[in-house]
């Protein structure tokens, strides 16, 4: 990570930051001005939408595609194109495109300083309704491409509109508080964009050691109450315009960081968000405005998750509680559905739920993680964790 918070900047042995890769963040909204300072009362009273029918949907049955990987790094990002997979490398610069059957077709954009080319690889991209390609790269620039990758936009560097100096390094240091935009970062958990109209919306979190979901004896609760969770950014004038969102209240009534993850999806005018260690999918319209939830508990999540009090204690616990406990994970509108990834407790695997107008008809046992990628000419495809040891991608489709 390029960047450096300005709480990074001296002493680096002396003070702890918090981590970008445990700070974890919740609801998503999709408002300039909607901002609620109390942090709880837009959640009160939702009204919840949905009934129970998971025996319409019962089992899934699906075709594997083996694409071979030894062309890449093995971490990356699958996106579905109106007629095409795309892999997008982390850690290499470029796009590989595959057809609808796995077939490799060709690969696009080089490393280098010239038109169309970019000097550090995407680490987080997304795919619009138009086939275009836009993404953040290591360097934190915002790239915009065409579908044949021309750029559409000159890339420009996120944040950089709000830079830290030597004036107020002290100040945000001794009083930092949510409505600072210096404070903030990308949030590399949710692993995903989205762009409406002109502008476009980032997952952000708080990198502060005095300012943090960690140290519950300092101000962890202002943190979860308080602080945003979303930058969004004007494209065509290349600034960040707002910060907006707060974390649901679930994370203010007990300190589980570790459990804090999220996901969220968009379909026609609704923002669906869905967080690790809450039952409930809420729902906002595209003003953000919170307007109820959904959702229903998954078998093998008891949610009784334990509380911690330090970024040490968080930090040392983490892979445990996470292989010990159930939790939510991925969210995607694909189709005529709204699928929610899980993981059971233990060794007992994952679970799949799928939501049709906001009723629960499908909840399905798998062995492994599947992250649903979207649905075209008539199938759903997803991805399997990848084979590392035979090198293999493996993407799944499936019709329901």
């Amino acid at each position: 990570m390029l960047y450096i918070p300005i709480f990074m900047k001296s002493n680096l042995n002396k003070i702890r930051i918090v981590s970008g890769m445990w700070i974890v963040v919740g609801v998503l909204l999709c408002t300039m001005g909607c901002k609620d300072k109390a942090g709880m009362s837009e959640y009160a009273d939702l009204a919840h939408q949905g009934e129970k029918y998971p025996a319409e949907i019962n089992s899934i049955e699906w075709d594997t595609l083996y694409i071979g990987a030894g062309a890449t790094s093995l971490e990356g990002q699958w996106l579905l194109k109106s007629d095409r997979l795309v892999y997008v490398d982390k850690h290499m610069v470029g796009v590989r495109e595959y057809d609808l059957d796995g077939h490799f077709i060709r690969k696009k954009i080089s490393r280098g300083k010239g038109p169309d080319e970019m000097g550090s690889p995407f680490f987080v991209s997304i795919i619009t309704a138009n086939d275009e390609l836009l993404g953040l790269d290591g360097m934190w620039q915002i790239f915009c491409c065409d579908s044949n990758y021309h750029w559409t936009l000159p890339p420009f560097r996120f944040l950089s509109d709000n830079p830290i100096n030597d004036e107020n390094y002290e100040e945000l240091l001794r009083n930092p508080h949510a409505e600072q935009t210096a404070i903030y970062e990308y949030n590399f958990n949710v692993k995903k964009l989205y762009r409406n109209g002109y502008l476009l919306f980032v997952p952000v979190i708080v990198e502060h050691v005095h300012f943090n979901g960690y140290d519950i004896h300092n101000k962890a609760k202002e943190f979860w109450k308080t602080s945003h969770i979303f930058a969004s950014v004007d494209l065509n004038e290349q600034r960040t315009q707002n910060l907006f969102g707060t974390y649901p209240p679930l994370y203010q009534e007990k300190n589980i960081p570790n459990f804090a993850g999220y996901d969220f999806a968009v379909e026609d005018g609704c923002l669906y968000s869905a967080f690790a260690a809450d039952t409930l999918i809420y729902i906002r319209d595209m003003d953000g405005v919170l307007k109820g939830s959904m959702g229903f508990s998954a078998p093998g999540i008891s949610r009784d998750y334990p509380e911690t009090k330090t970024f040490d204690e968080a930090d040392a616990q983490r892979e445990k509680q996470l292989k010990k406990y159930g939790y939510f994970t991925t969210l995607t509108v694909a189709g005529d559905y709204l699928f929610r990834g899980y993981k059971r407790e233990g060794e007992q695997g994952y679970g799949l739920q799928i939501y049709k107008n906001k009723d629960l008809v499908g909840d399905i046992h798998t062995k492994e993680a599947v992250n649903i990628l979207g649905y075209q000419d008539g199938f759903y495809y997803g991805e399997l964790p990848v084979d590392v040891d035979n090198e293999q991608f493996r993407i799944i489709r499936f019709k329901l």
